[in-house]
């Protein structure tokens, strides 16, 4: 029986800004399935970054609460998260970066076992090599293993690809979806792109213009994923609803956001 691993409930998010209350993140609630991939997508400054700081526990919200299989977020140890500029130490090599990871889980077999994640990620040749030696899609591809590396049920990924030049997010979006498939985690995606939502989503969450509220969540209805379902119909029809929806909180907010400082 599939249960609601993720249960986020009636989430709101206040900031202090010159004297004025923003209102971030207004009655947010949805729930995340096990093994389901979801991706939330919307106007820049809507909020997307804040609920998912939210969900693993780096930000409290101002009232409502999120669930991790019923407890809240901040005592769940299930969460492995992957940022945008990939966090790497500089001074450790990329076996050794996956490998801290491993020590956290106090694993025994450190060593090997970061080197079945760097193959897991295409990476176990450069295990030697230092994060400075490294292209970009290399890095997140390190931090991506590092975050599978500590066993958590749930991924939550904060724009990863958002850096790299076109063909390089292209390949790491198809990486993702075969980690997807092959490691069956619950997986909660913040994206600007919604060719990259449809393409590795079950559901594509809709936020509003600040303050984010949900417009429309939309089920991803493919056939099973490969590479190759981006030139079907299909793919291109879901993609163009979303962006429909997503244009015109840009163009004709329901509320017009106050500043640039939130994402």
């Amino acid at each position: 029986m599939i249960s609601e691993m993720i249960q986020i409930e009636h989430i709101c998010k206040k900031f202090r800004k010159k004297s004025q209350d923003i209102v971030v993140l207004e009655d947010i609630s949805f729930e995340i399935r096990e093994r389901e991939f979801v991706s939330i997508v919307g106007p820049s400054g809507c909020g997307k970054t804040t609920l998912l700081n939210i969900v693993a526990g780096l930000e409290k919200p101002t009232s409502g609460r999120v669930l991790i299989n019923g407890q809240e977020s901040s005592t769940s140890p299930n969460i492995g998260v992957c940022f945008q500029d990939a966090p790497l130490f500089p001074w450790k090599t990329v076996l050794d970066n996956v490998e801290l990871a491993l020590k956290v889980r106090k694993r025994s077999d450190t060593k090997s076992g970061a080197k079945t994640y760097l193959k897991a990620v295409g990476l176990l040749d450069f295990a030697d090599f230092y994060p400075k030696e490294l292209s970009g899609g290399m890095k997140q591809k390190v931090a991506i293993a590092r975050a599978l590396a500590l066993e958590s049920e749930i991924l939550l990924l904060d724009e990863p690809f958002g850096d790299l030049d076109a063909q390089t997010r292209a390949l790491m979006q198809e990486d993702m979806l075969r980690i997807r498939q092959d490691y069956g985690k619950t997986a909660l995606l913040v994206t600007h792109s919604i060719d990259e939502a449809v393409f590795l989503s079950d559901r594509v969450i809709i936020f509003s213009s600040l303050p984010g509220k949900i417009v429309k969540i939309v089920d991803v209805d493919l056939p099973e994923r490969s590479p190759e379902i981006r030139s079907q119909a299909k793919f291109s029809e879901i993609r163009y609803k979303i962006w429909e929806i997503v244009r015109s909180e840009i163009v004709s907010p329901t509320q017009k956001p106050i500043g640039q400082f939130i994402d």
